[in-house]
């Protein structure tokens, strides 16, 4: 499978070749501050899928209800949140669902 998608604003898009994606929503408090709304839905592709033209920032929320950081990835012009790392699956990207350009499946 091939998507593609991007920020708000444009600058940043991304990429992602992976052969399975897994659908994750997460209601944890954290993840709500972070979008804004009761969950965040994600789309679990492997990090080593994904592609980005453009750059990154990133915010260690260590203030989880495990005591385990979150890698809270972000695009720094607009402030779309782009993707979550955990320590249970480092390899695994959790990209926010709704950046993708195709979004009806």
């Amino acid at each position: 499978m091939r998507r593609g998608g991007r920020c708000l604003c444009g600058n940043v898009r991304f990429e992602i070749r992976a052969e399975k994606t897994y659908l994750d929503i997460c209601h944890c408090k954290n993840c709500q501050q972070q979008t804004g709304s009761p969950f965040a839905a994600f789309l679990a592709v492997p990090l080593s899928a994904m592609t980005f033209s453009g750059s990154l920032k990133k915010f260690d929320d260590g203030e989880t209800v495990t005591g385990n950081i979150v890698e809270r990835y972000f695009f720094g012009d607009c402030g779309s949140p782009c993707y979550v790392r955990v320590a249970r699956a480092p390899n695994t990207a959790y990209v926010f669902s709704g950046l993708f350009d195709e979004t009806d499946d």
